[in-house]
């Protein structure tokens, strides 16, 4: 009998977003997708009928949860294939990018800073090592089929802060169906729970305003915590440098953010610089 033709890429990715059935398992529904296949005994060479976790299972892990994180401009980026772009709208140096990716490559376990200038590549750093540290959570959980949970957790900071007001807010209210925020302690605890160390990505940590509130302050706090608490990475992007939050927010409430981000076991500021010569 032939062998099958394997999927190519964009096939595994709509395969992955059940967009497309799996030629192997057919797509069929259960508690872990299933294909049959062959065991052949390594001293007996007796030949056992069996079943083993489709290949799919491995494409669902990543796309679905790539797809959701991700905005649509940086759905393309991976880690593996980072480097430094003379796209115009890239406001770096090639050089600026190329130390850049150089570091970060480094240490893509450590956390990370990411701040400076806008339109410099901040958003495409953070995603690739979203990608880096998924890629790495659905081989694991492929092997594993007890850590369901992706232990990648990323958030838009004002968004993010802004659901978990509401959920404390609407917990007096017993008719109230607000929905928990999507990440929260105990989103954290489940991670931590498989086996997993948590991986905080905050987007846009400096939007929360001229003067945020203690509330919103000691919710992030918290997360921040909880995840250098389990030595896991917390990646933060910003437009302003470190010393703009405790000069725009007060000591009080803008020293301890950047304090706690720096935290962790391995923690880098890394600086995007506008440097690009104009044409």
């Amino acid at each position: 009998m032939p062998a099958q033709p394997q999927p190519n890429k964009d096939e595994w990715r709509l395969i992955g977003l059940m967009q497309q059935p799996c030629p192997y398992c057919k797509g069929i529904e259960i508690a872990h997708r299933l294909r049959r296949c062959t065991y052949i005994g390594q001293n007996t060479g007796i030949e056992v009928d069996g079943h083993r976790t489709c290949r799919c299972e491995l494409y669902k892990r990543y796309w679905t949860n790539w797809e959701q994180a991700i905005d649509a401009r940086y759905r393309d980026v991976r880690f593996a294939t980072l480097a430094p772009s003379d796209d115009p709208e890239i406001r770096a140096s090639l050089a600026t990018q190329a130390r850049i990716i150089d570091f970060v490559k480094a240490h893509p376990d450590d956390s990370h800073l990411l701040y400076g200038d806008s339109r410099c590549g901040k958003s495409h750093i953070s995603a690739a090592l979203h990608d880096y540290h998924l890629r790495r959570w659905a081989m694991a959980s492929y092997r594993d089929s007890n850590r369901s949970r992706s232990p990648v957790l990323r958030a838009n900071v004002t968004r993010l802060l802004a659901q978990h007001h509401a959920w404390t807010t609407s917990r007096a209210d017993e008719n109230a169906n607000t929905p928990r925020p999507d990440i929260d302690i105990a989103r954290i605890r489940a991670v931590i729970e498989q086996g997993d160390k948590p991986v905080l990505i905050l987007d846009e940590l400096d939007k929360l305003g001229g003067q945020p509130t203690p509330f919103r302050i000691e919710t992030l706090l918290s997360l921040i915590d909880a995840v250098n608490n389990e030595r896991g990475a917390v990646i933060a992007t910003s437009n302003h440098a470190p010393e703009w939050f405790p000069a725009t927010w007060g000591k009080e409430l803008g020293e301890p953010i950047v304090l706690r981000i720096m935290g962790g076991a391995a923690a880098h500021k890394v600086r995007f610089v506008a440097d690009r010569t104009s044409q």
